[in-house]
């Protein structure tokens, strides 16, 4: 299946950039998009109204990241992002990249979407960004790392999505 060979090189490159921050005394940016509301709007609209909106989803995504960055789609409504973060700074340097591109990855989904037929106001994705130390966790532990942020933000943001 395609979609798994594309979470599958993601999480080749997650395995490379954790290796490369090891050495180098670095740490990764991990992120999941989770796409609030998406199975009302299949279930409302319809499955080519749902893959607009993936679409568009990952092309203003894909507009935020550094030419470093990997996004990918995870399966379903979710996406991963990966890169390179900040190499022997303070923790705190670490964890503010990753509140930025938190901040600019939720951002950019949010707003107007044309989706066939219909205009959808978006109220955005939960994005939940980690720094990760290489030398505490492997790709796995990243990405479930990344998922219980994301589901923090998630249970922090009012139900008026959709």
């Amino acid at each position: 299946d395609h979609a798994d060979e594309h979470a599958a090189a993601l999480v080749d490159e997650l395995q490379r950039l954790l290796a490369r921050a090891r050495r180098e005394r670095g740490r990764v940016l991990v992120g999941v998009v989770d796409l609030d509301g998406f199975k009302g709007l299949n279930d409302r609209h319809g499955h080519p109204v749902g893959d607009l909106l993936l679409q568009e989803v990952a092309r203003r995504l894909a507009g935020t990241l550094r030419a470093t960055d990997m996004l990918g789609r995870l399966g379903g409504d979710e996406f991963l992002i990966v890169g390179p973060g900040p190499v022997a700074a303070p923790a705190a340097a670490a964890q503010e990249a990753a509140r930025l591109l938190q901040q600019r990855a939720s951002a950019a989904t949010a707003g107007p979407y044309t989706l066939g037929a219909l205009n959808l106001d978006y109220g955005g994705a939960s994005v939940g960004v980690v720094a990760v130390d290489p030398t505490e966790a492997d790709a796995d532990e990243a990405v479930r790392l990344a998922d219980a942020r994301m589901y923090a933000v998630k249970r922090g943001r009012k139900s008026t999505l959709l």
